[in-house]
């Protein structure tokens, strides 16, 4: 009897558990569209080959609040569109929050495997994202803007975890694709945005830029436990660029700018009389418009001083200051400290931890394994950087620099807030750079300290194509980070390097362009001839070199297309303390 009537009670029970367990939807074919909240499943491998003009995506997610399992299926797409496909991604949310997707693989999109734009609280993980291929076949109609595993634009609090991304690559053969991005992951306005786990390998473009992780006007972003592997520019290419610049990963804002506020009189001249006038050439500066101002002349008819009453903003490259009048061999340069900068967008508080990046290939402008550029308040935190190499192209033309970690803080910021800690770059190559340097740890602005890092195995290697004499430039463990655009030249203040190694470098810690900083407790290992301190006497010049190679806009007005760019030292207040 007790049996009898416990029964129905189960029933019950049984029932209600029932009636909580969510629907899940069966996905069976692609395209699908999901525009209401729930769980959804593969039931199967699906795929896609569309077609039409407009954005194409397999899985296109409308709803809030939707867990979408991949269930150890595929979403296959064709990367060999023709010329009738515009862009095409495996899975795109737009406009929605409370989004999860996991456990399967999206394979061969021609733009990238997933796509979040305007998305509030995503979880990804336990995904792989591969064979995401654009072959520039509708080159001439349209321009490549981005091509990536993962994209995520003007979202918050998206995480990926355990997720491989693996075989990006874009070979567009339109050269106005010169600058189009190829990335493991990107990030784009975007704030909280965290990666644990997720491992990238084999990122390429033949024209652009390529880059593991990228993060661009994002605030909050956090890498831990992830990998990067085998970023490659340039290599087998079609046009003719010849590739841009290799990053494993990068976090900057949109773009920094700079404002010319004076000049230096390096050449006086003679036979000048009032007041000549002065201009500085606009070099695509966002106003248009050129500085101009008078020279300030001596009773013997010297050219001492330049004001300027007339302010251009947001140049690119260096300028050309012109002093009219009826005198004659007059000049004028532009320098770094005579220069004022502004940051369009924001990148910071930036956490990287625990992560290896390898094997990042540059071929005519940069390579290297972190790039914080123009940022502020970041921690790098163990994390080992193994073979950088730039300036590895078919037609020999060498590259720019190569750098294990470069650091250029925000210069607008007083205190840029960067700290880098137990951190090892080695084998770090810059093959004919024509800004005649190769850094294991890179720094400009003001406030970054690097604490017990090691850098080993840095080299400059073959001949500068743009002055064969000044080859092959400076290899350094720890230095400076040179640029050839104005905008990006700036000296490193208030740096600490503690505690941090150098080994078989021809020069350990050059402290050019350092101001008030600190070297303290380091182990200088030099290699026979080598340098353990390079303190070079200030107004030193260093001439670097431009072209459109690697993004001096104003060099095809200069003989050969090259534009000689002197960099003079700035360094002062600086305390060397050796290791008892």
């Amino acid at each position: 009897m007790r049996i009898r009537y416990l029964l129905p009670m189960l029933g019950l029970m049984v029932t209600g558990r029932a009636s909580a367990i969510p629907v899940i939807t069966s996905i069976t074919n692609a395209p699908y569209t999901i525009s209401s909240p729930g769980t959804y499943r593969l039931a199967n491998d699906i795929s896609w080959t569309g077609t039409g003009l407009n954005n194409a995506f397999a899985i296109t997610i409308n709803a809030n609040d939707v867990v979408l399992d991949l269930n150890g299926k595929t979403v296959t797409g064709n990367q060999y569109f023709g010329l009738d496909v515009f862009t095409a991604y495996g899975i795109a949310a737009t406009n929605v929050s409370n989004l999860t997707v996991f456990n399967g693989t999206v394979n061969g999109f021609r733009s990238g495997g997933v796509l979040l734009s305007s998305v509030n609280q995503a979880k990804l993980y336990n995904l792989t994202i591969e064979n995401i291929n654009n072959l520039g076949l509708w080159s001439g109609l349209f321009t490549v803007d981005m091509v990536s595993g993962f994209i995520a634009l003007g979202s918050t609090n998206v995480c990926l975890s355990n997720v491989l991304v693996q075989n990006i690559n874009l070979q567009p053969t339109n050269d106005n694709t010169t600058f189009a991005q190829a990335g493991g992951v990107i990030a784009a306005g975007c704030a909280n945005f965290t990666n644990i786990g997720v491992t990238i390998t084999g990122v390429t473009n033949n024209a652009g830029v390529a880059e593991g992780i990228a993060a661009l006007d994002c605030t909050g972003v956090t890498v831990l436990r992830s990998t990067v592997s085998n970023i490659v520019t340039g290599q087998g290419a079609t046009n003719n660029f010849v590739g841009h610049t290799s990053l494993g990963m990068v976090f900057s804002p949109s773009r920094l700018s700079a404002n010319i506020t004076g000049a230096t009189v390096t050449s006086g001249g003679s036979g000048y009389s009032g007041y000549p006038p002065v201009t500085i050439s606009p070099v695509t500066n966002d106003s248009g418009s050129t500085n101009y101002g008078y020279a300030v002349v001596s009773p013997q008819g010297q050219v001492t001083g330049i004001v300027l009453t007339g302010i251009a903003t947001n140049y690119e490259t260096f300028p050309q200051v012109t002093i009219g009048g009826s005198g004659t061999g007059a000049e004028a340069v532009v320098q770094p400290n005579q220069v004022s900068y502004t940051t369009i967008g924001y990148c910071g508080n930036i956490k990287v931890a625990d992560c290896n990046i390898s094997n990042i290939i540059g071929a005519i402008d940069d390579a290297h394994g972190i790039s914080l550029f123009t940022v502020t308040n970041a921690v790098i935190q163990r994390v080992h950087v193994n073979t950088v190499v730039d300036g590895q192209n078919s037609y020999n033309f060498g590259g720019s620099k190569a750098t294990g970690f470069e650091n250029y803080g925000n210069p607008s910021a007083t205190n840029c807030n960067i700290v880098l800690e137990d951190c090892v770059a080695q084998n770090v190559i810059a093959i004919g750079p024509a800004d005649l340097a190769a850094n294991g740890f890179s720094a400009a602005g003001n406030g970054i300290r690097f604490n017990r890092c090691t850098a080993s195995n840095v080299i400059v290697a073959g001949i500068n194509r743009l002055d064969p004499l000044a080859s092959p430039g400076t290899a350094a463990g720890f230095g400076w980070a040179p640029d050839v655009r104005i905008q990006n030249i700036y000296p490193a203040k208030n740096t600490v390097i503690e505690g941090c190694t150098v080994m078989r470098s021809l020069v350990c810690f050059d402290t050019y362009n350092f101001q008030n900083s600190v070297w303290r407790n380091n182990r200088p290992i030099a290699v026979p001839n080598g340098i353990r301190y390079l303190q070079e006497p200030a107004l030193t010049d260093r001439t670097i070199f431009g072209s459109i190679w690697n993004e001096v806009v104003d060099a095809a007005l200069y003989p050969d297309g090259i534009k000689a760019i002197p960099i003079y030292n700035q360094a002062q207040g600086n305390q060397i303390t050796p290791v008892p």
